[in-house]
């Protein structure tokens, strides 16, 4: 029967281990900061693109009803918007709401609009309801961008 041993030298301790933790350390270091790099990497591309935002303000007087409408783009690319729908007492699911485009009337059609980085665009809806007094209880406004995108903002009630 063949039996192997190692030799002498390298079964004892040998005078290089004193390198041993100063390398298993700076190897931990070099391994948390390239995990580091990598999750920065990850987090400045999901934030290079566009990103919008959608705020609707609501309000009445005794006979008039306004609704604003700001898009802001904070990202760092440019997006084309192709239509700023306002729905009255519903949202895009519910078939009883009551639509209106924005942006599109004779004289002001600023839709599809290429928002630039940074920038915003504001729509302002005037109109008289049929209640003086309330107006409608609540509003929804959902906005299609050109890379097939759906914004949508929550319920906005009356102030």
């Amino acid at each position: 029967m063949l039996e192997y041993r190692l030799p002498v030298h390298l079964a004892l301790n040998s005078p290089n281990d004193y390198l041993a933790l100063p390398a298993f350390v700076i190897s931990i270091i070099a391994a948390a900061s390239g995990l580091g790099a990598l999750g920065w990497n990850v987090w400045a591309w999901r934030q290079s693109g566009a990103r919008v935002t959608l705020e609707v303000f609501a309000a009445h007087s005794a006979d008039v009803q306004w609704i604003t409408v700001i898009v802001r783009n904070l990202g760092r690319s440019a997006i084309t918007v192709n239509e700023v729908v306002l729905f009255e007492d519903g949202n895009p699911a519910s078939p009883e709401s009551t639509q209106t485009l924005l942006g599109t009337e004779e004289g002001d059609e600023r839709v599809p609009h290429r928002l630039e980085p940074q920038s915003s665009l504001e729509f302002e809806e005037q109109y008289k309801h049929p209640d003086p007094m309330h107006g409608h209880d609540r509003y929804w406004v959902s906005l299609r961008l050109a890379n097939g995108d759906e914004v949508n903002s929550r319920w906005v009630r009356n102030m």
